[in-house]
């Protein structure tokens, strides 16, 4: 029979809280530069966002294409969608979770 101490049960806890302090770190950390621009733009703000990865901008057409009903197999670059013409998948068709999951709450609003 093992018995369990306070001191093994309590390495567990101490990595929890030590995990998410540091994804609150982080969190804090980028959210930076769009907490800034909030700031600095005050009520002009219009729900600008800053960017600091290369893909965002197209990210952002493809998310606001589906908000907009058009299908999942979608080109952002090009105004194509799977209907119109044969496209296969992408590169953002195949992450089509995150996608959907910020897409369909936004289509009920």
């Amino acid at each position: 029979m093992k018995i369990m101490t306070q001191s093994s049960s309590a390495a567990p806890d101490l990595r929890w809280r030590l995990g998410l302090i540091a994804a609150a770190i982080i969190v804090v950390i980028t959210s930076i530069p769009q907490i800034g621009l909030i700031v600095k733009r005050g009520s002009e703000w219009h729900g600008s966002y800053a960017l600091i990865d290369f893909d965002e901008l197209s990210y952002s057409a493809y998310l606001n294409a589906l908000i907009h009903g058009r299908p999942r197999r979608n080109n952002p670059y090009l105004g194509r969608d799977s209907d119109q013409t044969n496209i296969g998948e992408s590169y953002f068709s195949i992450q089509f979770l995150p996608s959907y999951a910020i897409a369909l709450p936004a289509r009920s609003i």
